[in-house]
């Protein structure tokens, strides 16, 4: 039986492995299973729907999410950053890289990081409260 065509442009959601992992059964001891397998999902992601695409944010948010869990500090900003770069067309996953960034700089007593996320976090929500 042959499947009908459609129109990519009207998926909503992406064709990738969705994996929500369940935050309380990350731990020191099996926390390289989780890491290995958000990035293959950010590598496939990336590679089938294009690093501009909400999906593969998304998903380096989760891989940014499971170091910052497991104290892995460097590489979960190293991760945040590469997601803001593409998320700010994206403004509540943009809000909350930010908050996120804020939190790992003030839990490394990086104060000046800290502040700076933090008010560019309530600098966007700010504006975009009173901007509708």
């Amino acid at each position: 039986m042959d499947s009908a065509p459609f129109d990519r442009d009207l998926v909503v959601e992406s064709d990738s492995l969705r994996v929500r992992y369940p935050s309380t059964s990350v731990t020191p001891k099996n926390k390289e299973k989780y890491i290995d397998i958000y990035k293959r999902i950010c590598k496939l992601d990336s590679i089938n729907l294009g690093a501009n695409s909400l999906r593969h944010i998304e998903s380096l948010c989760n891989l940014a999410d499971i170091y910052k869990e497991v104290r892995m500090y460097d590489l979960a900003i190293s991760t945040y950053l590469q997601a803001m770069q593409n998320a700010k067309k994206y403004s509540f996953r943009f809000s909350k890289i930010l908050y996120n960034l804020s939190q790992i700089y003030y839990s490394i007593r990086d104060y000046d990081n800290a502040v700076k996320y933090i008010e560019e976090y309530y600098q966007l929500n700010n504006n975009e409260l009173y901007s509708t």
